[in-house]
Formats: structure tokens, C-alpha cells, sequence
């Protein structure tokens, strides 16, 4: 068999492993909103790893001592979906996959072949969903601080606004956000974005952690933003224009806004750092 058939048929041997698994994945994140975002990693996972592969040399043959690291990853890999399947815990199951990827990288390419492709394999991590108990915990805090950020937004426009509970008082108005708005779907798209645009601009581990350590803070910023666009909307066009389907406009665009923002604060931050390099280097 052809080097290209082997890798193939190597490949084929980890997603039917894997394939009862990735089917309930499916399942699973296409009916819990604050987790569908885990469809999208794959596909995003295979564009950073055509960038990492396009206009790169082609890697030789790995040497034995090379594919350690590989064998390992999928030692770990069956060790998780055995384990998360006689356990019945979804998340070890499926952790097990990313896993499984990278071995299969480092079978093929070794250490050289997970360098290059370290972006594209990050990445792929993030289709494990984040454990609900977690998010539920964290969501009553989460309703907390994004109403308080709201407040923020609002008083300017009413001084006599108030958060109390869960509750935002506005120009007579009060608007009631419940626990599906926390923010917690946002924080968790925010950080997988982050992960994408990590590999799309090359960022450095510094800068990845830095980034995933704003994410939180800037969600709490966004989510209070929506907040307080309902807040306006309700007050200049009354009770249709912020629910059904206009309330999940509204929503939807002011996330997307923040994540663009995201987006080219960072690109912009790149490129600031890639000019100061340069002039760095040319000085020396």
C-alpha cells in the first residue's frame, strides 16, 4: 500500500472507533443552544489546518523516536472513550477524539507534522463541549455582572435606572433577563473564536492565553450591551419589536458585532506587534 492509502486507512479505523460517539455529538450540540457552537469547530479545525499545510514543503517520513508522541495520544485517546463509555460520561468519550486526531498527526508526520499542524489541532478541542453543571453554576453570576454592565450602559440615559435581581428598570420600563441570557452561549463562542483567530493570525502562546483571559470580561461587556439594547428597543418601539423573533435579532447582531470587534481589535493588535518586530530586527 501507498504511503497515502495507509494514512487513509488509519484514518478511517479512528471515525469508526469514534463513530457512535461523533453521532451523539451531533445530536447532542444541534439541541442545546449554548452549545451548538462545537458543529462549527470542525470545519474551522480544517481550514487552519489547510493553511497550515498550503505552500509548506512536504514533511518526510518520520523517524521512529518521532512518532512517540503519537502513539501516546492514542493510547490516551481509547483510554478516555473506553472509559467515558463504561461510565457513561459523554465528555470523556468524546475528549478522546481531539486526541485521537493528534495521534493520527503524529503517527503520519511526527513531531514536525504536530508543529505545523498545532493551530488546526488546538482547535479541534474545542468541540468538547463545556460541562453544563459548570455553565448552571456559573450562570446566576453571570446574570449578575451582565446586568450590572447594562445599568452601566443605561444610566447615562436615565439616571434613576436600577438592577435588582434579575431585573432591569428603565424609563418606567422593566425588563426581566432570564438565565438563557446570562451570556454563557456568548462566552463559549467567544473563546472558540478566540482559538480560530489564533491560528488564522499565527498568535503567539502569550497572546492566546492573554486573549482567552479577556474573553470572560468581554462578554460580560457585550452580553451587558444587549441587555441594554432591549432596553432601548422596549422604550422606543414597545413590547413587539423585543420579543419572538426581533428579540433573537437584536441579540444575535450585537453578538456578532462583539465578536467582529474581537475579531480586529486582535488583527489590529497583530499587526502592531509584527511592525514593531520588524523594526526591531532592523535595527539590529
Amino acid at each position: 500500500m501507498t504511503p497515502t492509502a495507509v494514512r487513509l486507512l488509519k484514518g478511517a479505523i479512528i471515525l469508526l472507533a469514534f463513530g457512535p460517539i461523533l453521532v451523539e455529538w451531533v445530536g447532542f450540540a444541534g439541541v442545546v443552544a449554548r452549545i451548538n457552537y462545537c458543529l462549527l469547530v470542525p470545519f474551522l479545525a480544517l481550514i487552519l489546518a489547510r493553511q497550515g499545510w498550503r505552500n509548506s514543503e512536504p514533511l518526510p517520513s518520520p523517524a521512529e523516536s518521532s512518532t512517540i508522541a503519537g502513539y501516546l495520544c492514542l493510547g490516551c485517546s481509547g483510554a478516555l472513550l473506553i472509559v467515558g463509555s463504561l461510565s457513561g460520561i459523554f465528555t470523556l468519550s468524546i475528549a478522546g477524539f481531539p486526541l485521537a486526531v493528534l495521534g493520527w498527526v503524529g503517527l503520519n508526520w511526527g513531531t514536525a507534522g504536530l508543529f505545523r499542524m498545532r493551530y488546526a489541532l488546538l482547535m479541534l478541542f474545542a468541540m468538547v463541549p463545556f460541562p453544563l453543571p459548570l455553565l448552571d453554576y456559573a450562570t446566576p453570576t453571570m446574570v449578575r455582572t451582565s446586568g450590572a454592565a447594562a445599568a452601566a450602559f443605561v444610566s447615562p440615559f436615565d439616571p434613576t435606572s436600577t438592577w435588582v435581581g434579575s431585573n432591569l428598570t428603565y424609563n418606567g420600563w422593566t425588563l426581566h433577563v432570564a438565565e438563557a441570557c446570562s451570556g454563557s452561549g456568548t462566552l463559549l463562542v467567544l473563546g472558540s473564536l478566540t482559538l480560530f483567530m489564533a491560528g488564522l493570525f499565527r498568535m503567539r502562546a502569550v497572546a492566546i492565553v492573554v486573549t482567552l483571559l479577556l474573553v470572560t470580561p468581554i462578554t460580560i461587556v457585550i452580553n451587558g450591551l444587549r441587555i441594554a439594547v432591549m432596553a432601548w428597543v422596549l422604550d422606543g418601539f414597545g413590547i413587539e419589536a423585543v420579543t419572538g423573533t426581533g428579540h433573537e435579532i437584536l441579540g444575535q447582531g450585537v453578538v456578532i458585532a462583539g465578536a467582529a470587534a474581537l475579531a480586529v481589535g486582535v488583527d489590529r493588535v497583530t499587526s502592531m506587534v509584527a511592525r514593531w518586530r520588524s523594526k526591531q530586527e532592523a535595527k539590529a
